[in-house]
């Protein structure tokens, strides 16, 4: 069980670097031979898993450079594929339909962990991956099947400056650099809050529902917000949900010391997160020109991906350094998810001035 978690751990940094593939690919090449391509990477991280389930093994780094999203509520298209396709379609509701989209991804995000729980016993951990796997081909089937750019293809050749002119700009850079510090935090609860509420005395039986608590909740964070962001501004509402996420994490997961407030701060940080997932894109897609979005979305997933890789070691240091508490981790969490919020603040300032009804 200690290397599945440890397996689980690792995906979110190495999905975000997929993401960076794929998010340019489409810009690249092509939107639907981006969807495609994805979709192959996705099964051979699931059979590639499945085939080497120990970590150290060479199948596993294939694993792990194409990571089965069974276990990643955000290896999904809103992280990359679709990211670039979605604003083509939409403008003043962009945050919504991103939302909407995503909201499908929190889902898997819910279901897959108790199926996986539930078919480890009896088929074995290789199956369990390659039923993963066959049931991410169907619904990525329905996807390739329905996908589609509103603007036409125009393949280009590639530039690395592509990937660095863009941080150039104040608006854009602030953006990344929030997204960074935030990934900094993102995944700590999801990654440690079972471990955590196990060593506060809850039971493994329970502590194993957080993650589809935190996943399921995360549905409504997903789509609530990015309605609300379509009205009073996208950079406001991001701002506002980092900042309830890093406050969450200060004010309710550091005191928790029984289950009831581990599982309400499971549901409120899932709603408070997800809003991450649907309105990093549609911030990026806000101060981009539509032919570039594919690329600088995949520009901000390179970036907070070594976030997102260097979180899980950080927070097992600080575990050590405290002696097996988890205060150190809570508090660099909360102060991450903060520095976050401040920053896509200052990116908003740069956008609007200091105007509190400035719809950003």
């Amino acid at each position: 069980m200690a290397a599945h978690q440890h397996h689980l751990e690792t995906q979110s940094s190495h999905s975000s670097f997929q993401d960076t593939v794929m998010g340019s690919k489409p810009d690249l090449l092509r939107a639907e031979q981006g969807e495609k391509h994805g979709m192959f990477d996705e099964e051979k991280g699931a059979v590639a898993t499945a085939e080497r389930p120990t970590f150290g093994d060479d199948g596993q780094r294939d694993a792990v450079a194409t990571p089965p999203p069974a276990f990643d509520p955000r290896d999904n298209p809103d992280g990359g594929r679709d990211a670039c396709v979605m604003p083509t379609w939409f403008f003043k509701k962009r945050a919504a339909a991103f939302g909407i989209m995503a909201a499908g991804s929190s889902t898997g995000g819910a279901i897959f962990p108790i199926m996986v729980n539930k078919l480890i016993p009896r088929i074995g951990f290789g199956w369990t991956m390659r039923v993963c796997g066959f049931l991410v081909l169907a619904l990525m089937l329905v996807a390739n099947a329905t996908v589609k750019s509103r603007l036409p293809p125009r393949p280009k050749p590639f530039h690395i400056m592509q990937f660095i002119r863009p941080l150039k700009e104040t608006p854009y850079l602030l953006t990344v650099l929030g997204s960074f510090f935030f990934f900094f935090a993102m995944f700590l609860p999801i990654n440690y809050l079972i471990l955590q509420a196990q060593t506060l005395g809850m039971s493994s039986r329970l502590a194993e529902y957080l993650v589809p608590i935190l996943n399921g909740a995360s549905f409504f964070g997903r789509v609530l917000p990015g309605v609300a962001a379509d009205k009073i501004g996208r950079y406001n509402v991001m701002t506002i949900m980092m900042a309830f996420a890093g406050i969450l994490i200060l004010a309710l997961w550091l005191p928790a010391a029984s289950n009831a407030p581990i599982i309400v701060f499971a549901a409120l940080y899932g709603f408070g997160s997800g809003s991450f997932v649907s309105l990093a894109p549609s911030l990026v897609a806000q101060i981009s020109d539509v032919r570039e979005i594919g690329v600088r979305n995949g520009t901000v997933f390179a970036i907070i991906s070594f976030a997102a890789l260097c979180s899980n070691p950080i927070g097992g240091a600080l575990i050590t350094r405290w002696e097996g508490e988890y205060t150190g981790l809570q508090i660099f969490g909360g102060i991450m998810a903060l520095s976050g919020a401040c920053t896509i603040l200052a990116a908003r300032i740069v956008l609007a001035g200091t105007k509190i009804a400035a719809k950003v």
